[in-house]
């Protein structure tokens, strides 16, 4: 049995996680481990203590873990550790998280947080969390960046009856195309994720053609970030225009990518007044791609003492699922200030790969969809508290 530490960053490469395993059979015994742990740090009154704390959050987590000092504090000065799931949940409920909260069910817990420039999250459950829960765990703790593409029959259906933005105009055939973007919304990522989109009536492999052929449709009601269809996909769309209705998927992708998409979806973001904006007609499009190459060369450079340096993406393509990591570093050479990676992911599958994969899809469209991919922050932990 184990334990499982998931710090969820877009400054963790190449992943947006990172993963620590705990040999604990609960996470009601891991916290009793450590509250004995914690008794030997300074107190925590002492200007010391929080240099302490880091130390030991790094040397526990395998690295920073935003805030979580002040759990090691509250541990310090908390009396006798938690002797049940219930007296756990109940003190966890009690503590204040810098910038954030906690949320606790028995066996598991989330912690939502940010550091001032990016959100933040830590998710710690056990094995008992994951045999009564595949559907939410399966793909935060598997264990590579590459995810397995083969789909062993073009008979077995999935159905998804979580939530899911459906774009309009689908296609006329079988089958369900799911398209995932987490990214950087000004720092806003987690509170700001828009969950999956779903095209109905197609599947991946012809997703291209159907870019080409289709006129996104621009309904009363656009998602929750403004669009009808994401700033994302309007991209890929143009880039599949250009390539035309054979091309192949990867290659879109890869062309995309040479246009640094996160630059490009901001300058797209800039003007919400239109909302068919590089989602009209091919000649529509063209136009409104000038203005986006216009922008670009007029967008104010803002002085900072920040340089952005574009990593290699990592790409891959399968007939039934698509994913791309893009990666920029940022540094300070001028100042005494560390570097960090910032990372975006683009998913793309449909159900013939969820079908194959039932337990990997889904838990990859909870943690599309929502901060807390575990459990919702309310009407779930009563389920699952027992003594």
């Amino acid at each position: 049995m184990s334990v499982y530490g998931i710090y969820r960053s877009l400054y963790e490469t190449p992943l947006g996680r990172r993963r620590v395993t705990f040999s604990d059979d609960t996470l009601l015994g891991w916290f009793q481990r450590h509250w004995g742990r914690v008794q030997a740090l300074p107190p925590a009154t002492e200007l010391n203590f929080f240099g302490a704390a880091e130390s030991l959050t790094e040397s526990v987590f395998d690295g920073a873990v935003y805030g979580f000092s002040q759990v090691w504090a509250a541990m310090k000065d908390g009396g006798e550790a938690p002797s049940s799931n219930r007296a756990l949940i109940d003190w966890l409920g009690g503590l204040s998280y810098p910038g954030g909260e906690i949320h606790a069910a028995s066996h598991a817990l989330q912690i939502v947080t940010d550091d001032d420039e990016l959100e933040l999250a830590l998710l710690m459950f056990d094995d008992h969390f994951v045999r009564r829960h595949p559907e939410r765990t399966a793909f935060v703790l598997f264990p590579d960046w590459a995810l397995p593409t083969r789909v062993r029959s073009r008979t077995d259906r999935f159905v998804w009856r979580g939530p899911v933005n459906d774009l309009a105009p689908g296609g006329a055939g079988p089958g369900d195309v799911y398209l995932i973007f987490i990214v950087n919304r000004d720092g806003l990522w987690l509170s700001g994720l828009s969950g999956a989109y779903r095209i109905r009536g197609l599947r991946l492999p012809g997703l291209v053609r159907h870019l080409n052929d289709e006129i996104p449709a621009l309904p009363s009601r656009a998602d929750r970030h403004g669009r009808p269809w994401p700033d994302e996909l309007a991209l890929l769309r143009w880039m599949a225009l250009q390539r035309g209705r054979r091309a192949k998927l990867r290659g879109v992708i890869e062309a995309a990518d040479r246009e640094r998409p996160g630059r490009i979806v901001r300058l797209m973001s800039s003007d919400r007044s239109r909302p068919e904006f590089l989602r009209g007609t091919p000649a529509q499009c063209r136009a409104d791609w000038r203005e986006v190459e216009r922008r670009a060369k007029r967008a104010p450079k803002i002085p900072t003492v920040w340089k952005h340096v574009r990593r290699p993406s990592r790409i891959q393509t399968a007939p039934h699922f698509a994913q791309i990591t893009f990666t920029e570093t940022a540094c300070a050479p001028d100042i005494d200030r560390p570097s960090y990676d910032l990372n975006a992911h683009w998913y793309l599958f449909d159900d013939l790969w969820a079908a194959s994969h039932p337990q990997l899809a889904r838990s990859l469209l909870w943690w599309a969809g929502d901060a807390l991919p575990l459990f919702p922050a309310c009407g779930y932990a009563t389920d699952l508290n027992s003594a």
